[in-house]
């Protein structure tokens, strides 16, 4: 499939010299009057979004269904009922209250049926028109009072009102019952699979979520058009690829000056200029199984640019597992990429906000659908939008199509959830033209499970084990045996240190270890402390702190959790991680010796508390997979081989046959065309954490101030979020829970209905200087929350 270069701002006509300020004779109106006094008739309304909605779905050719959604999704504001609805909405401020969606999906299941799709382009077209507000439904619904796209289909009493509303406006868009009958699929859409056939009806499915982006997406934009009173749709222009790439490696040539005077700086080198040998190829599927610390970030964006300057690509999205490393990449782009006036890097996830007011309003309505052309996420955004439901959501899928996809720690994809995101990802580039770039240190063996196999892809580093080779900087200490070693043990072996980082596995460890350490080490010795339970400030003057006494060569010990292990830039001698899954072994290898410029190689020292915790079960059977394969024989976790095998097991126990449950509901109710079921099964992190808003660094209050004004009903500006945002920490749902009902924390504003989504709370104990909230102060009431 080729995929045209997106033509930006679109050649059509908004037909300005039809609207008007009142009613009369027989015009129809969409919306009602913008701030300068216009209305929206109905008909330039249908006529313009068919056109927007058919170019946003040009890249995948269903622009002939699309353009007729678009002409047509709003068919049911003809009657005189919706018409009359409407001017009692505009003079009351409320909604109209009378429904229209309907009439244009039982047109789709009335006539679409008689076209080359048949009932396949009917159910397609339906789901994409009932959805276009309130969401894309179930095609059946076992819930009394839920309407399903079953329903409207067969929604027969609202012919009579139907063949009214085409008559009306057939002087201006024509028959659109005839038009109907021109409708086509796209070609390689399977609409003459069987309908046993589960691969072939899930990709039914996301074409049917694809279409309906387009038509989200350009319903929002002519809508938005409207009522802001502008000539044209906000639409950006092509990006110039080529440009940008250029752009780009002017901008890393100066960033990697004198480093290439490095071993590690040639090795770098070396793996960017591999990796830029294959931008020239056609869009597919690519791995980049480039080691720690070998300048990953920047030779995957090397790459895609390049990539999409070759292949007429529109866009780059680099999604990554952790908000901080998203913030952390967003900004290395932006001063690569941005220029005063263009800003070409949009940063978009649950936590960013833009204090910038010259830039926050781009940032803001760019986040809506993507519309930038380079877009840093997380994989929660990426994949929650991919399977919602929620026109808010997937008005940006259209996006994806055409584009390249880099996804960031690869290996961090939750295993439950593993077989239907590799689905999505080999559906993207078989039927949208996308590429997809896995980035990784280690490189998980996707292609064992059955959704991959035969699934071609190439490595961008053919050189791999000369590159692993070429950057080993560290050496590997396996102590698991008996006994195992208490906290206090552990605590002496740092203190013998002089400089030395530890990782052990929950947050509770941390905070043990962290006061164990203090107790072992020598009166007025720096020891430090980093995880979630502290603020975002508090992490970074932290980690800033630990940066600034390494480079002094003073002597600092700093106990984190796993927020350390990805993307966090710090170079220690020795590090101390306790017994885990093999790849978070080689992230925290990463941070040892990670330049290169001690004279031997660094230390990592692998080790089994007796008082250790592991989160979950997936994570306590990768460990225990880990002990199996790599501590007895001693083999490096990051040994290409082991880690080959150690997949391939892994995969055996938590996912038998290449399926999980929670896999095989989710592909179960995809296959049903059950959407909002779908959206309800698909959740990347089951227990998100609660935000807690806590005073640090604060003296005039300005935390507390902000959150009165919130209880009281009061809003903030950007900046004054962004502020909050930095003194937040992290508790899970049960201790955020247990925290409230021992009057330790309070919520800023009231909980949703299920008590849980939305909340936001505000501590109320004490907040350690090192440790951030700590259950094991007495002020905090141990016995009461943990």
């Amino acid at each position: 499939m080729e995929f045209p270069r997106y033509p930006g701002v679109l050649a059509v006509t908004w037909n300005w010299h039809r609207y008007g300020a009142g009613f009369g004779g027989s015009v129809q109106w969409a919306h009602s009057a913008s701030a300068n006094g216009r209305w929206h008739r109905l008909d330039d309304h249908l006529v313009d979004t068919g056109e927007l909605a058919g170019e946003f779905a040009a890249p995948f050719g269903a622009t002939s269904l699309t353009r007729w959604l678009g002409r047509v999704h709003d068919l049911g504001k003809a009657p005189c009922a919706w018409q009359e609805a409407l001017v009692s909405a505009a003079s009351t401020g409320r909604a109209t209250g009378v429904r229209h969606k309907e009439h244009a999906a039982r047109l789709a299941g009335r006539e679409l049926v008689r076209t080359v799709g048949g009932e396949v382009a009917a159910v397609i077209a339906a789901s994409a028109l009932l959805g276009h507000h309130s969401g894309i439904p179930d095609l059946s619904s076992g819930d009394a009072g839920a309407r399903s796209t079953r329903d409207a289909l067969t929604e027969g009493a609202l012919d009579e009102e139907i063949s009214a509303a085409v008559e009306a406006l057939q002087s201006t868009l024509g028959d659109l019952v005839v038009e109907a009958h021109d409708v086509d699929l796209p070609s390689w859409l399977p609409t003459d699979a069987s309908g046993t056939d589960p691969v072939c009806i899930r990709r039914l499915e996301m074409f049917t979520r694809m279409a309906h982006s387009a038509l989200v997406d350009a319903d929002f934009l002519d809508t938005q058009r409207h009522f802001s009173d502008s000539a044209q749709p906000r639409v950006a222009p092509a990006e110039d690829f080529a440009l940008l790439s250029s752009d780009f490696a002017s901008a890393r040539a100066n960033l990697v000056t004198g480093r290439l005077a490095t071993a590690v700086g040639r090795v770098r080198e070396s793996v960017y200029e591999q990796a830029m040998s294959y931008a020239q190829n056609p869009p597919g599927m690519f791995r980049l199984p480039a080691p720690t610390g070998s300048g990953k970030t920047l030779t995957a964006m090397g790459f895609a640019l390049q990539h999409a300057a070759s292949n007429g690509l529109r866009r780059v999205v680099v999604a990554v597992p952790f908000t901080s490393i998203t913030t952390q990449n967003a900004q290395v782009y932006r001063e690569m990429l941005d220029r005063p006036g263009l800003p070409r890097v949009l940063e978009h996830h649950s936590a960013v906000l833009d204090g910038d007011a010259g830039s926050s309003r781009w940032r803001r309505l760019a986040a809506e659908n993507w519309d930038a052309p380079v877009v840093v996420t997380t994989t929660v955004q990426l994949f929650e939008s991919l399977l919602s439901n929620r026109p808010s959501h997937t008005r940006k899928l259209h996006r994806l199509a055409g584009s390249v996809i880099v996804l960031d720690e690869v290996q961090s994809l939750p295993m439950s959830l593993l077989p239907v995101i590799l689905d999505v990802l080999r559906t993207l580039v078989d039927d949208y033209g996308a590429t997809v770039v896995l980035s990784t240190a280690t490189q998980p063996q996707f292609w064992a499970l059955p959704v991959w196999a035969g699934f071609p892809s190439t490595s961008l580093l053919p050189q791999e084990q000369a590159v692993r080779s070429s950057l080993r900087r560290v050496s590997y200490e396996w102590r698991l045996g008996q006994p195992k070693p208490t906290w206090p043990e552990v605590a002496g072996w740092l203190a013998a240190e002089r400089q030395a980082l530890v990782i052990v596995n929950t947050t509770q460890d941390a905070q043990s270890l962290h006061r164990a350490t203090l107790d072992a080490v020598q009166p007025g010795s720096t020891v430090l402390h980093l995880s979630t339970r502290m603020c975002g400030a508090h992490r970074l003057d932290t980690l800033a702190r630990v940066r600034g006494l390494l480079d002094d060569g003073d002597p600092v010990l700093l106990v984190s959790t796993q927020v350390v292990e990805a993307g966090v830039d710090v170079d220690f001698p020795a590090v101390f991680r306790a017994i885990g899954p093999p790849d978070s072994i080689a992230q925290a290898a990463g941070r040892a010796n990670r330049e290169g410029r001690l004279a031997g190689l660094g230390r990592v020292v692998v080790f089994d508390p007796a008082d250790g915790g592991l989160p979950g079960a997936e994570y306590r059977t990768a460990t225990e997979l880990a002990r199996q394969g790599f501590a007895a024989p001693a083999i490096d976790p990051d040994d290409v081989t082991a880690l080959a095998t150690y997949y391939e097991d892994l995969y055996a126990k938590l996912l038998p046959g290449g399926a999980s449950g929670r896999g095989t509901a989710i592909s179960g109710a995809r296959e049903s065309f059950k959407f909002r079921e779908t959206a309800s099964l698909f959740r990347m992190i089951d227990d998100a954490g609660v935000p807690v808003i806590v005073e640090y660094d604060d003296p005039h209050q300005h935390a507390a101030g902000l959150i009165a004004r919130l209880r009281a009903g009061g809003s903030l500006d950007p900046q004054e979020w962004r502020f909050l945002q930095t003194r937040t920490a992290t508790l899970s749902r049960a201790v955020a829970a247990k925290a409230v009902a021992a009057g330790l924390a309070a919520d800023v504003t009231p909980p949703a209905k299920d008590g849980q989504s939305g909340r936001v709370l505000a501590w109320q104990g004490r907040y350690d200087d090192l440790r951030g909230i700590d259950p094991n102060e007495p002020t905090n009431a141990e016995e009461v929350i943990w």
